[in-house]
């Protein structure tokens, strides 16, 4: 196909008439002019999944996402046929448990191990019908875990594979090539004595004494899981409870054999730390040498794209990416800066040595700003740890906020968000303040977006204190991705979302000072932004 044309159309994305600013240049850039890799930043708005939809009219295109609901979007707006793990789809074989009806989910198929196509309905299993579509479309949406679970689409797939949230890429590297086990679950499965290793000094866990044992360990643990395996494989067919623990044994054989791979792979910057009686940690400190392994092929392209990017030199040299073959391209934003300012109050850098008096100013900065905006206007405030947003709330509550700040409670997400929902309805112009919610939540009814601390990784963690003095560098950008994203809870992409020259639609404000140490590794779009000092 010639790309001469223009039309959204002429490239098979029937869903909108015009392009938006930048989206045709994308698309002949990934299509045309895009080496190996190529690194996309795309603010929220942009139109980043009808960039994949416009390059699938040329090359086959596999789009990864982080979660279902993005997934579902694909499918339900851009016609992407979607494939999604088992345990989404309905068993339809007839099972009976004790002579009643069972409904079970695919990934508790009796004929998994012989093969889901052995069962006498598989003609009609809806997992089994997902895949095949999936197989054979030139536009499919899976979600990274199905990705990096599957030999089928990792092994075979040729074209263009596009990582949507491509931020996390290096977080989802380190989390397949590495692994952690407690105690209580070693003894769950019998698996042997974690052996006494302590992490080795200096920069790098390369030499071979930390790893070893480590090794030694791997493979006598996955020689006990296939022995356990074959134990219950008998009564798996038939009873529920036992193929439920014979798919934890499996998905756990797979955890330590994709991570024994990893270090057979490269034995070079590792972090191991082993405590007998309490837990057993081996994981890389860099994804740069396990990239390739779990997203990479010489007949595959990669699009990696993200409205939080950051600074693509950091993400590149994170990944181990050649400096020929990768390549940037910046979505402008849609909306000017002037309409989306983030104030940056001239608050103090905080800090666990901080003393009382700097933590008030912080809170008079916060109150002030969020008092200069009308009352009714609810919204988030980010902290970083459960401990901190009782104690913010607090000094929010004496300066005139008492009755707007509501602290998250101490549950999952998903319940927080459903009590979140009734605390605005009950009291409109509610603050919620929340250590869990960077990422993830859809604020469109919020207006007020607030972060209250840097989120950099706790060095109060020894892994997390190992890669920050890997790289600074990394720590820094993990920080400033985090920020981004938490910053853009509250614009979502509509024109409601931004301020005009007459009227304030929102407040987007930072107040820790140590935001500076992060500000090069923020995208360019977010430093446009940034505006030092109080709103007006």
């Amino acid at each position: 196909m010639s790309v001469d044309q223009e039309r959204p159309s002429d490239f098979g994305v029937t869903e909108h008439e015009e392009w938006r600013e930048g989206q045709l240049d994308t698309v002949k850039w990934a299509i045309n002019t895009m080496p190996a890799y190529g690194l996309l930043e795309a603010p929220t708005g942009s139109g980043k999944t009808a960039c994949a939809k416009a390059i699938s009219s040329v090359h086959r295109v596999v789009a990864l996402t982080e979660t279902k609901s993005l997934q579902d979007q694909y499918g339900s707006i851009y016609n992407a046929t979607v494939l999604k793990g088992k345990g989404n789809y309905s068993c339809v074989h007839p099972r009976e448990v004790r002579g009643k009806p069972h409904l079970a989910n695919c990934d508790e198929c009796i004929y998994a191990d012989k093969g889901m196509s052995a069962c006498p309905y598989s003609r009609d299993c809806l997992y089994l019908l997902a895949k095949h579509r999936a197989m054979y479309s030139d536009f499919v949406c899976l979600n990274y875990a199905y990705w990096l679970t599957s030999q089928l689409f990792r092994k075979h797939h040729e074209g263009v594979l596009v990582c949507d949230e491509a931020h996390g890429l290096p977080e989802q590297v380190i989390k397949r090539a590495g692994f952690s086990l407690r105690d209580t679950r070693r003894m769950e499965y019998g698996l042997p004595e974690f052996p006494k290793i302590k992490e080795a000094q200096g920069l790098f866990a390369k030499v071979e004494k930390p790893l070893q044992p480590s090794v030694d360990w791997l493979l006598a643990a996955i020689v006990q899981l296939r022995v356990l395996y074959k134990q219950y494989q008998p009564v798996g067919d038939v009873d529920v409870e036992s193929a439920k623990i014979l798919r934890r044994i499996e998905n756990l054989g797979y955890k330590l054999r994709a991570t024994l791979d990893a270090i057979e792979s490269c034995s070079d910057e590792w972090f191991v730390e082993s405590i007998p009686g309490d837990s057993l940690e081996v994981k890389p400190l860099t994804a740069r040498n396990h990239f390739y392994d779990f997203f990479g092929a010489p007949n595959r392209r990669i699009l990696m794209m993200s409205a939080t990017l950051g600074n693509p030199e950091a993400m590149a040299k994170e990944l181990g990416l050649e400096e020929s073959k990768w390549a940037s391209q910046a979505v402008p934003n849609a909306w000017p800066a002037a309409r989306r300012p983030i104030y940056r109050l001239p608050a103090p850098r905080l800090s666990y040595t901080s003393s009382e008096k700097e933590y008030g100013k912080q809170a008079d900065l916060i109150a002030q700003a969020i008092l200069s905006v009308p009352h009714d206007w609810s919204g988030i405030i980010h902290v970083t740890r459960k401990t901190e947003a009782s104690l913010l709330a607090n000094r929010l509550a004496r300066r005139g906020l008492q009755d707007r700040v509501w602290v998250t409670p101490k549950t999952g997400t998903s319940k927080q968000l459903e009590a979140w929902e009734i605390r605005k309805a009950k009291f409109p112009g509610s603050l919620m303040v929340s250590w869990a919610h960077h990422e993830g939540f859809d604020g469109l009814e919020e207006k007020i977006c607030v972060t209250a601390k840097v989120q950099f990784p706790s060095l109060g963690d020894k892994y997390e204190q190992r890669r920050f003095e890997f790289s600074k560098e990394m720590y820094q950008q993990r920080a400033a991705q985090t920020m981004e994203q938490s910053q853009g809870r509250t614009r979502r992409g509509r024109e409601e979302d931004y301020d005009t020259e007459t009227e304030r639609r929102g407040l987007n404000i930072i107040a820790d000072e140590n935001v500076r140490m992060i500000k090069r590794f923020f995208s360019e779009s977010f430093r446009e932004a940034l505006v030092k000092g109080m709103p007006e």
